[in-house]
């Protein structure tokens, strides 16, 4: 399999990183909110908006690694006959 061009390496970088910063603000952003359900919302800053953003941001990372593992695995297995 040949080595993947450099701008591809960098192209799926921001990618991750793109994926993982937006899904960590949604995740700040839910752990923030207050009354949403009940009219009048609200936000306040705490421990949980960092929680909610480190664990947003991780599942973005996670999501596109799983992706691009599963695509290595299945272009290296389909090269091997």
């Amino acid at each position: 399999m040949p080595e993947a061009p450099q701008h591809e390496k960098t192209l799926i970088k921001v990618i991750i990183f793109a994926t993982a910063v937006s899904f960590g603000v949604l995740g700040a952003i839910m752990a923030s909110m207050n009354g949403f359900f009940h009219g009048e919302v609200s936000f306040h800053f705490s421990v949980g908006s960092i929680v909610g953003f480190v664990l947003g941001f991780a599942a973005g990372w996670l999501f596109w690694k799983v992706v691009f593992w599963k695509r290595a695995k299945d272009e290296a297995g389909s090269n091997v006959k």
